[in-house]
């Protein structure tokens, strides 16, 4: 049934809108993990479905790449293309990571889906990008609560006598029971959550260990948790990691939001800078060309943000001793200078889309400029074709100067997708036709822009292969079966 049925028949929804009708789309591709006998290519586009009046996700295939260079990936993607009728010319995105071999300027994956769609545009992923830079800035602290919150999970994992054992201290020092979280270093977001459970639970693992220091490995840990200095750092990296994990949920969003990605970018530069730059620095320069490096604009120790909760065990923790709470201001500011600059360097913020995009917004209909969109419009000439210009520009005149709760009431309440579908229905009283074609044909094509690579990522956690602790016998699984499901799903 599934073979013959379903999967045939929700794959064949999202093929004829690409295929048949030629519909813009993005195409986004992630590899699973080297703990699996076969290495697995997510391959999925993203598209605008007009019955829906939504931006979408549809699978395309998952095949086998065991040889992860670019050549093969790009290959598998190519063939599955193929296969389903897909066209290079009607791409108009991709996602993946942000190594080389999916994303560098030559000889990787996206070098060659260029050659086939020059007019492709990939930013990156911005949650990739920004754990790459917390990741670099995080290295600059001379203790790391990271590996001693890892090591504390493994050194529980695989023991249930530990694990009870646990629970016994937990009520002694009238703690509420909870498992041991997990942290996966490549994943930034639970960093916050792992560090959250870790302090609450500092007592009762403190108290554990001093009982079980039976081998090197629980001595080390130990060590760690009665070294007050530990605790500093944690609570620092637990405080400053709310700014990541705010701009970090805003990307993992299924809906479009790319086109905030400028303001959240800015916002999350402004969120850390004033944090250790003198406020008046601040002002009167822009954080794009903000110089963090620059001592003379740093804040004193006194006056260094570094979360309440740090600077209480600062001024309470009697056996810190002052050149060690030196260090630590010194690490905190190194942390600071370094994410910036990190930001500033990574992120795209002069990409012409990116600047212009804020334009799908109909919150900023007021800012609208007809030369923005003019622009946006010749960077996808594969859809937006030259002869449909001068209607195109006539289209924003009239969408710039129209009381748009007139035409799409509660329109502000609506997400920015709905509100697109529902406007490109809104026809001329006069003529019978439909008033923004281009223009909407402008705003679906950039709604298609993924957000990042959160929706292929996703595409793994769906996959019973990627369970923990699975067996040998349900890893030779039919690979027909696992590809159907998907694409149901």
């Amino acid at each position: 049934m599934m073979n013959l049925a379903l999967e045939p028949e929700c794959s064949e929804d999202v093929y004829k809108l690409l295929r048949t009708e030629k519909r813009p789309y993005s195409i986004m591709v992630d590899e699973s993990n080297d703990i699996m006998c076969e290495k697995e290519c997510a391959i999925l586009v993203r598209y605008y479905s007009e019955t829906q009046d939504k931006v979408t996700v549809g699978f395309v295939d998952m095949p086998v790449c065991n040889d992860a260079k670019a050549e093969n990936i790009f290959n598998c993607i190519e063939s599955s293309m193929q296969d389903k009728g897909l066209e290079w010319s009607d791409c108009v995105g991709f996602s993946s990571d942000n190594c080389n071999v999916m994303i560098g300027k030559n000889n990787s994956v996206l070098s060659r889906v260029k050659a086939q769609a020059p007019h492709i545009y990939s930013v990156g992923c911005p949650s990739h990008l920004v754990n790459i830079c917390a990741k670099t800035a995080a290295k600059e602290l001379s203790m790391s609560p990271e590996e001693l919150l890892i090591d504390i999970y493994y050194y529980f994992e695989k023991s249930s006598k530990r694990r009870e054992e646990l629970k016994q201290f937990q009520d002694f020092c009238n703690i509420a029971q909870q498992r041991v979280q997990k942290h996966c270093p490549t994943r930034w977001l639970s960093l916050g959550k792992g560090l959250d459970h870790l302090l609450n639970q500092w007592p009762a693992f403190s108290s554990y260990f001093e009982s079980h220091s039976d081998n090197q490995k629980s001595k080390d840990t130990q060590k760690r948790l009665a070294d007050p200095t530990m605790k500093l750092y944690a609570c620092f990296l637990h405080n400053v990691t709310q700014c990541f994990d705010k701009f970090n949920l805003i990307f993992q969003n299924k809906t479009p939001v790319l086109y905030k990605l400028n303001d959240s970018v800015e916002e999350l530069l402004h969120d850390i800078a004033s944090r250790f730059v003198v406020p008046r620095i601040l002002r009167e320069n822009t954080l794009q060309e903000l110089d963090a490096s620059n001592p003379e604009i740093h804040c004193a120790d006194e006056d260094l943000f570094v979360g309440f909760l740090t600077r209480r065990h600062v001024q309470s923790e009697e056996t810190l001793s002052p050149n060690k709470t030196k260090q630590f201001f010194k690490d905190a500011r190194a942390f600071y200078v370094k994410s910036f600059q990190k930001i500033q360097e990574k992120f795209p913020m002069r990409d012409q889309v990116l600047t212009n995009l804020s334009v799908v917004s109909p919150e900023n209909q007021d800012d609208v400029a007809p030369q923005q969109i003019m622009a946006l419009a010749e960077r996808f000439p594969n859809v937006m074709k030259a002869d449909a210009r001068e209607r195109l520009h006539l289209e924003v005149l009239d969408y710039v100067s129209t009381n748009l709760e007139a035409m799409v009431p509660n329109y502000r309440n609506l997400p920015v997708d709905e509100f697109w579908g529902k406007l490109s229905k809104v026809r001329s009283v006069s003529s019978g036709q439909f008033k923004f074609v281009e223009l909407c044909k402008l705003m679906k094509l950039l709604l298609v822009l993924p957000n990042s690579n959160c929706d292929v990522e996703r595409a793994f956690s769906m996959d019973p292969l990627f369970e923990e602790n699975i067996s040998l016998s349900r890893l030779k699984h039919n690979y027909k079966k696992l590809v159907d499901v998907h694409a149901v799903k």
